[in-house]
């Protein structure tokens, strides 16, 4: 009977231990029990109650500016707080940004210099899992902000990048798809919440540091920013509220304020 690979043996206890990850954060939520932050009490749960209720024509800053974010992203978290029990919605809130493991242990994987496999693989896990229990990953784990679920087409964009960056090196004909999806998983994000603004600059300017031509170099980064544009575009046009600036829009216009 042959012997087992034991590189094939890290791979698989490493694959076990990332698919825990998301099980065990959403467990710790258990643990630590409800989210009681003021964005929560604000906003958080108003404003996709307010749009999915028919209150956006007649509720006027009720959470002050935050009553015009884009209240998109929090229809799921209060769609789930609706119909769900407490445990469940808190261990979702604790599932769902664990999943961030996996796009950054892919990232680690494209950008580690490789080593041994077994060693690679460990070393890979072990920055994948520094980069979870970042101080603001872990303060935001089971709350309503957001900030780490967003993070997933943020990260999954720059996995794109750096997965397929030899057929982006190649040519812009063969990167251009590549470079279109990852604006649109970053534009999405943008589109839902706005700080996740500077993540799209740094993306762009990721391209500038690919082993290419400079022209070939702008030009993926300009097809890259229209995919931005398109991705902000999906997840930002139906915010009827206009967003933070539409108080200040409707005092000058209105003729009722």
């Amino acid at each position: 009977m042959p012997a087992t690979d034991p590189s094939t043996q890290s791979e698989r206890l490493i694959r076990f231990l990332l698919g825990l990850t998301p099980v065990m954060f959403g467990l710790s939520i258990l643990y630590l029990g409800q989210d009681i932050s003021w964005d929560l009490r604000n906003y958080h749960y108003y404003n996709p109650f307010a749009f999915l209720n028919g209150r956006m024509g007649h509720d006027v800053a009720v959470a002050h500016v935050a009553t015009y974010y884009n209240p998109l992203i929090y229809i799921p978290f209060y769609l789930a707080v609706t119909w769900l029990p407490p445990k469940a919605v808190g261990f979702i809130l604790g599932f769902l940004p664990g999943l961030n493991v996996f796009p950054i242990y892919g990232i680690t994987r494209r950008v580690v210099v490789p080593g041994r496999a077994g060693n690679t693989a460990w070393l890979c896990l072990a920055l994948t899992l520094v980069g979870m229990i970042g101080a603001i990953n872990l303060a935001e784990i089971g709350t309503s902000y957001g900030d780490n679920i967003l993070s997933l087409p943020v990260l999954a964009a720059l996995w794109l990048i750096v997965r397929f960056r030899q057929r982006l090196c190649a040519s812009v004909r063969s990167g251009w798809p590549i470079a279109v999806a990852a604006g649109l998983l970053a534009g999405s994000a943008l589109g839902l919440k706005q700080p996740f603004a500077v993540y799209c600059v740094g993306l762009c300017l990721a391209f500038f540091g690919l082993n290419a031509p400079f022209l070939r170099r702008s030009a993926l980064a300009f097809i890259f920013g229209w995919g931005v544009l398109a991705g902000t575009a999906l997840t930002s046009s139906s915010n009827p509220r206009g967003g933070p600036s539409a108080p200040i829009a409707t005092s000058v216009t209105s003729p009722n304020i």
